[in-house]
């Protein structure tokens, strides 16, 4: 089978799987949604942790060529 009637076979076998969609959703029809969704009301205590739990680490330089620590001896930088 050359490739323009592969194509045209996908392009018909997209064409029939998306017609098919289509037609199966006009015949079900919509779905109630009348109902309204369940809110959870979370109380902002629990949103938010307490500043005295909460503990960060200091920030850590990328930078490998920093002055911070000395080259190895014998070695590159």
């Amino acid at each position: 089978m050359n490739t323009p009637a592969r194509l045209a076979a996908f392009a018909v076998a997209l064409i029939v799987a998306f017609g098919a969609a289509f037609g199966l959703g006009r015949a079900v029809g919509t779905t109630d949604t009348a109902e309204q969704p369940v809110h959870h009301e979370v109380p902002a205590s629990e949103h938010q942790p307490d500043s005295s739990s909460v503990t960060t680490a200091p920030a850590q330089s990328t930078d490998h060529q920093s002055t911070d620590h000395p080259a190895p001896e014998g070695g590159h930088p």
